[in-house]
């Protein structure tokens, strides 16, 4: 599933019950909220703890440090397919 902001990534994890394998966000979402928001709330909401992933292009080092304290992995943009993948494959757990 996909949304293209966080406020529609609520909308969808609503009519979804809440249940993801993971959260892949882009830190910057445009207006509202950023990606480590978006995962937050999502498992708030969920009442779980559910795997997180934050993609970046941001160098600033505020943004960097913020990214890293919110305890979500990281992944610097460009992310190839195969990153990704190996990713995706350490962080959920079958």
């Amino acid at each position: 599933m996909s949304a293209s902001s966080g406020e529609e990534a609520l909308k969808l994890g609503l009519s979804q019950n809440w249940r993801f394998d993971m959260i892949i966000a882009d830190y910057q979402l445009g207006a509202g909220l950023t990606g480590i928001e978006a995962a937050r709330e999502i498992q708030r909401r969920a009442g779980l703890v559910i795997p997180a992933l934050v993609l970046t292009g941001d160098t600033a080092i505020e943004r960097i440090a913020e990214i890293e304290a919110s305890g979500f992995k990281m992944l610097h943009k460009p992310v190839s397919a195969d990153e990704l993948r190996r990713e995706l494959a350490r962080s959920i757990k079958r």
